[in-house]
């Protein structure tokens, strides 16, 4: 078995960030970073929810959080979850140490096919830490930095596993990763060779997997075809077995159906797409919210048009929503505009109304990563100035492993500077 070094893994204890002192709203303007304000100290906010609808692109999701705490380290080795998956993946496991052992969690990769297949990633992030929603941060930090960078990482040969970035998590502690692959299959006679660079910038490039719409797969130098692999997320004391794929999976938690319907709430499973898109209109006059990762039902979901896609547990065969949807990446474009002669200035914030957390976003490129947020503040992440009919800005976001949702992101109009 082939073994990739630990990206990430910080084993020792990390402190938890104290809160940033609550300020009012008024005294924030011109000096936003990173800075908490009183939610109730906010203008009145109107719901954006009924008039923003998301689209799905991207590979397949596998999630991986159930069992979420490991409470007997005899039962080990074992897989966590396991399904085979084609072409382009994302992968998000979070699971905590409850044992008194040290324990080693990761994504274990097979090639089950009868020819030779090339491993790439496009992202890696992982940590481990005694504060779960920390582990969790770290875990989309690292992955966002690195998202849609194509890495080779191994020529796999037929039957051939590969371990990659193990982590190591002490008594108490919680792993949790966001990776994303892909998998190719070379020409008769290529595996052997270094991948080629019309092949990498073919994965670089363009949207690897089908949207929702079935847009097809995108092309491929002449020879090479997406690859189907066994894809395991093992956790283990010492030596993984040589043969991952067999290992037993262990047994997830009593099932949870979703109200009023025939579906389960799956903590694990298999998701048929891992992005959503959206276009969100704010309103220039108005200070305005939208709501992301809220509950799937319920008399406080928020949930918005498309948001959430039916899934399959592929070890109980069981079919359900991955409630909060961990591990799906949401790329908002947000657009205001005014015909105000000094222009609009405004501030970005996110409350996490389900609780707290330590959370991370991407603002217009720039990666931004929170204090510890609970349901009672607002954080601060971005402020600019918009001119004219139509300005724009991108937004990514991630519910962080460990972290509660939703998250409730307030745009707030201020006055001119």
């Amino acid at each position: 078995m082939l073994l990739l070094a630990p990206a990430g893994c910080s084993p020792a204890l990390t402190p938890r960030p104290e809160v940033v002192p609550q300020a009012h709203y008024g005294e924030l303007q011109g000096n936003p970073e990173n800075r908490l304000v009183a939610f109730n100290a906010l203008p009145q906010l109107l719901p954006l929810e009924d008039e923003v609808a998301l689209s799905s692109r991207g590979g397949k999701l596998l999630v991986s959080n159930d069992p979420e705490y490991l409470r007997d380290s005899g039962s080990l080795p074992a897989a966590l979850y396991r399904d085979e998956l084609m072409g382009s993946f994302r992968v998000f496991y979070h699971h905590a140490n409850s044992t008194q052992a040290y324990l080693t969690l990761a994504t274990a990769i097979t090639n089950t096919q009868a020819a030779p297949l090339l491993l790439f990633t496009r992202g890696l992030g992982g940590d481990t830490n005694v504060y779960p929603d920390v582990a969790g941060q770290e875990a989309l930090n690292g992955y966002l930095g690195m998202r849609h960078r194509v890495t080779y990482l191994a020529t796999l040969a037929p039957g051939e596993s590969i371990l990659v970035a193990p982590q190591t998590a002490g008594p108490g502690d919680t792993a949790s990763a966001l990776e994303a692959y892909v998998v190719v299959t070379p020409p008769s006679g290529e595996a052997k060779r270094a991948p080629s660079l019309k092949l990498a910038e073919a994965l670089t490039t363009t949207m690897v997997g089908q949207n929702a719409a079935g847009a097809k797969q995108p092309e491929l130098p002449a020879g090479f075809s997406f690859a189907a692999v066994t894809v395991t997320v093992v956790a283990f004391q010492e030596m993984l077995p040589k043969e991952p794929q067999l290992l037993p999976v262990m047994p997830a938690g009593p099932p949870k159906l979703v109200a009023g319907t025939p579906y389960y709430l799956l903590n694990r499973g298999t998701f048929p797409f891992s992005d959503r898109y959206g276009h969100v209109s704010l309103k220039s006059g108005s200070a305005t919210m939208l709501s992301l990762n809220s509950a799937v039902s319920g008399p406080f979901s928020r949930a918005l048009d498309g948001e959430y896609l039916l899934g399959t547990d592929a070890v109980s065969g069981r079919k359900g929503f991955n409630n909060g949807n961990y591990g799906v990446i949401y790329s908002l474009r947000l657009c205001v505009s005014t015909d105000a002669p000094l222009g609009l200035s405004y501030g970005l914030l996110m409350q996490p109304a389900g609780g707290s957390g330590h959370y991370v976003l991407q603002a217009e490129g720039d990666i931004v990563r929170s204090p510890f947020v609970t349901h009672k503040n607002g954080w601060w992440f971005y402020q600019a100035r918009a001119f004219g009919p139509k300005v724009c800005m991108s937004l990514r976001a991630n519910l962080t492993g460990g972290s509660f949702g939703p998250q409730k992101f307030l745009f707030v109009p201020l006055p001119y500077f």
